[in-house]
């Protein structure tokens, strides 16, 4: 797996998150394997919901198998929008994404896991995919970690700590994230004037204000009215995952 997560390469019809546009770049990614690494790969989140990446990587490795990970979509458009107010240094306000038709339909798209998932089992044989639930995976990590080894033809190494990684968060304060992610032009072209007489390459200052200016906090609620009709948004597409995996999810609904 390379230091680079999430390069987006394959999802040509996603510039905003793809990371990688040229080939040799890409491959350059993997450039320390070797012969010893029974398996290389990469984490891309948009590639299943990408009209282009499954139909690129089909083409580009035939043979690949795919992991996909898969949760309730009623809390995955919460953590979702969570992720994309935190991206932005604004507060999460989910309620006012729900009812603004724009925003609730990219949240709608974007937790369509029946529909998704079709496009996968049309492309790839049954042995060139793997689903994991996050129910599982918070239920058994060791069990599907080991699911996962066998999938890819790896050996256990034994691993048993399973420890959260990547945990709800915000700003401590969203406007001094704000201005971290978008400094204004002229003091922005100061600080790089400043770092070039110093001979300085980096600092690192506005990764140490990005990382005290972040608190982890437990995701809360939503009421029990908006949770219904974010549970009907969804209901065709878990009954639709549901079927095509051959589990029950009524759970979800």
């Amino acid at each position: 797996m390379p230091a680079e997560k999430e390069p987006h390469y394959f999802a040509t019809d996603m510039p905003v998150y793809r990371r990688m546009v040229e080939e040799e770049k890409y491959l350059a990614l993997f450039s320390e394997a070797t012969s010893a690494h029974k398996a290389i790969g990469e984490a891309s989140v948009w590639y299943l919901y990408s009209d282009d990446a499954l139909g690129k990587i089909r083409n580009f490795q035939p043979d690949a198998r795919i992991m996909v990970f898969f949760r309730n979509p009623v809390d995955f458009v919460q953590s979702l929008h969570a992720q994309f107010a935190y991206n932005s240094g604004r507060a999460p306000d989910f309620l006012a994404a729900w009812e603004n038709p724009k925003s609730r339909d990219r949240l709608i798209r974007a937790g369509a896991f029946g529909t998704q998932f079709k496009k996968l089992r049309n492309l790839f044989a049954p042995e060139q995919r793997l689903v994991i639930l996050q129910d599982d995976l918070k239920e058994a990590p060791r069990r599907e970690y080991l699911r996962a080894l066998e999938f890819l033809g790896l050996e256990d190494d034994g691993r048993t700590d399973f420890s959260t990684f990547n945990a709800n968060k915000v700003h401590r304060s969203p406007g001094l994230a704000r201005f971290a992610k978008r400094t204004p032009a002229p003091i922005d072209r100061a600080w790089r004037q400043a770092k070039r007489l110093l001979g300085i390459r980096q600092l690192g200052l506005m990764e140490r204000i990005h990382k005290l200016n972040t608190k982890p906090v437990r995701r809360p609620g939503i009421p029990e009215q908006l949770r219904l009709e974010v549970h009907a948004a969804f209901a065709d597409e878990i009954r639709s995952l549901g079927s095509q995996i051959q589990r029950d999810l009524s759970h979800w609904r």
